[in-house]
């Protein structure tokens, strides 16, 4: 038998995945894969920053913080993390190196280069704040929370 929370739960984090998904490809234009690659790398681009307990908070909500305060990953942990064999995760990677979403740091690591201000991005993040929000809402209403 399964917990009453356990389908609303599956359901709400399915229309989350694909929320975040759309507003991604609105940024980042390329299949699911690429998408799937940006986020591994805008995330260990901000984890730093966000987590790291060395980071001061008032650098968290500066426009541009010090390099030093973000991170990088490897195309071998993207993989890794993702799946997606390495020969795939180099091409995309040239792709969005391509199309400055993406810098080449030292060691062949990579980082996100979003300019936080920017409207479009600014916008995308305002989008994914709403589909959280309605992730919420939706776990709320079936009964899920």
């Amino acid at each position: 038998m399964l917990e009453k929370e356990t389908r609303p739960r599956a359901f709400a984090a399915i229309e989350l995945f694909l929320d975040l998904n759309h507003v991604a490809r609105s940024m980042i234009a390329g299949d699911l894969e690429t998408v799937l690659i940006w986020f591994s790398i805008t995330e260990a681009t901000l984890r730093p920053l966000m987590l790291g307990s060395e980071v001061p908070a008032v650098r968290k909500h500066v426009k541009k913080p010090p390099s030093a305060d973000l991170g990088t990953i490897s195309r071998i942990l993207i993989a890794d993390r993702t799946g997606l064999p390495r020969e795939t995760v180099r091409r995309k990677i040239n792709a969005l190196l391509e199309a400055g979403l993406v810098a080449e740091e030292q060691h062949g690591h990579v980082r996100a280069v979003l300019d936080i201000t920017a409207p479009d991005v600014m916008e995308a993040i305002q989008e994914s704040y709403k589909a959280v929000r309605r992730y919420q809402q939706r776990l709320h209403d079936l009964g899920g929370e």
